[in-house]
């Protein structure tokens, strides 16, 4: 009777949501959207200019990967006068990131870090454990808190040599390119949410 039962229960899939997730992480998954995603997430809110001098790349190239972008909903816009002003919709990646744990198997903070005596946290992993410092967590935190080098620099006390140094290695161990990668990396392992 319990093997009928289990066999008569329906599974709802949304495949709307999973269409829409898809969508998002096809438009997330080229490099010179990664770029331009990190340099509108330091920056907070900008318009296509300071894009078009740090990428060095035609306006027509940067206007179609911001369509996508915002077609996505990975950015939004705001109009001030004759310039329009771009700024990530962090609500919307933090929505895609939840659906994507649901969907896929990760493991919640709790299961997937172990914490010792130091106060690290050690990711637990079948051949290599990633080991976060406590201030390595603090930088984490503080970068997906979306602050600059500078004012990360400010709020720990340390060097901004420092903490670009502890940001390299944050890159290393998560296996990410940038900043908008160790976002999703801690959004996705529960170190951080939105």
């Amino acid at each position: 009777m319990a093997a009928t039962s289990i066999a008569q229960k329906s599974i709802f899939i949304d495949s709307k949501a999973i269409q829409k997730a898809a969508t998002i992480y096809r438009a997330i998954h080229h490099p010179l959207r990664l770029q331009i995603i990190e340099i509108i997430h330091k920056a907070g809110t900008m318009n296509v200019t300071p894009i078009l001098l740090e990428l060095k790349v035609e306006q027509s190239l940067i206007s179609a990967h911001l369509k996508i972008l915002r077609d996505a909903k990975i950015v939004n816009t705001e109009r001030r006068g004759s310039n329009v002003f771009y700024f990530i919709n962090y609500q919307e990646v933090s929505r895609v990131s939840l659906l994507a744990e649901k969907l896929i198997p990760y493991r919640t903070y709790n299961s997937n870090f172990l914490e010792n005596t130091a106060g690290s946290l050690v990711l637990k992993a079948k051949e290599d454990a990633i080991k976060f410092t406590p201030m390595e967590l603090k930088v984490i935190r503080l970068v997906c808190e979306e602050n600059t080098t500078a004012e990360i620099s400010e709020k720990l006390g340390i060097g901004k040599r420092t903490v670009e140094g502890y940001r390299g290695n944050i890159i290393k161990k998560m296996k990410v390119r940038n900043s908008v990668g160790i976002l999703f990396f801690a959004i996705r392992h529960g170190l951080f949410r939105i």
